[in-house]
């Protein structure tokens, strides 16, 4: 089953979401979208990617709680191994080598939010997109590169306030706060995403990259290092939001 389609338009990518409408992730998800970015950072002849969802109403609502839940039924190791590659995904878009922004015209939440966040610029429509980062009305927590990551493009107040309320933004509200970048009609939003991506590509390409990585640095240091050592201490009975499911399972807040 292909998670992803890759149209090419000259040096420009349009990466697109096919998973599911929801695109909520799952191991197999991430998995297929990994693919997907490695295979464009291997051709030379991309220079920029736009990446969106295949459902015009969303581009990602977060975890697939359901499928999590009942995987971690038969394998305890289920959210681990999920919460694995979505930091080595994390990891790797915000390193990634050419300009890539994704575009959103509807819903966007953790951790499709947290992937945006990974991006060079973002573009929203502007009458139906919203944004949101409900994990503290989940019952769930931040590691320290989530955090980072936050620290390194938004001010500090805005990251108090979207972490530690919950609420939900429009993208009005989101351009405002410095998360979307580019606030266009919804119906221009395509056009408006590889136009930008254009001209980032107009960069030399390996100024382009350093730069990203010295902006970066610090989150992806926290990523790579604190991250993994937070997942290491993840017990293999965890609780889900909704319910438990393994036998014995105690509390334990996982990030979202």
């Amino acid at each position: 089953m292909s998670v992803v389609t890759i149209e090419r338009d000259g040096g420009l990518a349009v990466l697109t979401m096919t998973y599911e409408p929801q695109n909520r992730f799952t191991t197999e998800f991430v998995e297929g979208l990994r693919d997907g970015f490695h295979e464009l950072a291997e051709e030379d002849a991309v220079k920029a990617v736009v990446w969106t969802g295949g459902d015009s109403k969303y581009f990602s609502t977060g975890f697939h709680l359901d499928w999590l839940r009942e995987r971690m039924a038969d394998n305890p190791d289920a959210l681990s191994d999920l919460l694995y590659g979505l930091n080595a995904m994390m990891i790797e878009t915000a390193a990634f080598p050419s300009p890539w922004s994704p575009l959103s015209s509807t819903d966007t939440r953790w951790p499709g939010m947290r992937h945006g966040r990974a991006a060079d610029f973002r573009v929203m429509g502007e009458t139906k997109g919203f944004i949101g980062v409900p994990a503290v009305k989940l019952g769930l927590t931040y590691w320290p590169g989530m955090i980072a990551q936050f620290y390194s493009f938004l001010p500090s107040r805005v990251v108090k306030e979207m972490t530690l309320t919950g609420r939900r933004y429009t993208s009005t509200q989101a351009q405002a706060m410095g998360y979307v970048d580019v606030l266009c009609p919804d119906e221009e939003l395509m056009d408006a995403s590889k136009a930008l991506a254009r001209e980032l590509a107009e960069g030399n390409p390996t100024a382009y990259a350093e730069i990203k990585l010295e902006l970066r640095r610090e989150a992806l240091r926290a990523m790579r290092e604190d991250d993994v050592a937070a997942y290491r201490g993840l017990p293999r009975q965890a609780q889900v939001p909704g319910g438990l499911t393994t036998a014995n399972a105690r509390e334990c807040p996982i990030p979202i």
